[in-house]
């Protein structure tokens, strides 16, 4: 049986936010190194951001190479 690619990101809808879940080193690091947040977007490995973000965030990761669910 051929083994799943590791998820990098889960991301979760909550109303009109959207819950990117960090769940990989290469995805914190890639967000550290790509992404302007404020501290009160955290909760703890969560970045939460506006749907307007929401789509620009995800393919930027995918064009990194993150597996994003």
């Amino acid at each position: 049986m051929k083994k799943q690619p590791k998820i990098d990101v889960e991301v979760r809808r909550a109303a009109n936010i959207f819950q990117f879940v960090l769940k990989t080193k290469k995805a914190h690091n890639w967000v550290d190194e790509n992404v302007h947040s404020e501290p009160w977007q955290w909760m703890g490995n969560v970045l939460n951001v506006e749907h307007d973000v929401a789509l620009n965030l995800s393919n930027g990761m995918q064009k990194a190479g993150l597996k994003v669910v």
